[in-house]
């Protein structure tokens, strides 16, 4: 589950939740999961990526600012952010590219 600013995580199938900060000022949107690695996307452009199940997040640089609303990813290294651009990555999340969009698009 992520909210505002705090994440939270489970090592015990879910019996017991344990509250994350993880540095973010505004709302997270979305997030994706391939075993222990994870991404969230939030308002103005901010990625998170933990890699040992949300216990520990940093920040990645999307170069947006841009509201992000969704993310997914097809294996570990794979993944696409969707909101006001579309960004894409083939290193896991450390590094994000934007996608050209041609013509109007309503999201």
């Amino acid at each position: 589950m992520i909210s505002s600013c705090v994440s939270y995580f489970y090592s015990d199938g879910g019996v017991t939740w344990t509250q994350e900060v993880n540095g973010v000022s505004g709302f997270l949107n979305g997030v994706s999961f391939v075993d222990n690695n994870g991404i969230a996307v939030g308002d103005d452009g901010v990625i998170i990526k933990t890699t040992d199940g949300g216990i520990n997040w940093t920040q990645k640089t999307s170069g947006t600012s841009g509201s992000l609303r969704k993310v997914s990813f097809s294996d570990v290294n794979t993944g696409t952010a969707v909101g006001q651009v579309i960004l894409w990555t083939t290193d896991g999340g450390e590094t994000w590219m934007q996608q050209t969009m041609i013509g109007p698009f309503c999201f």
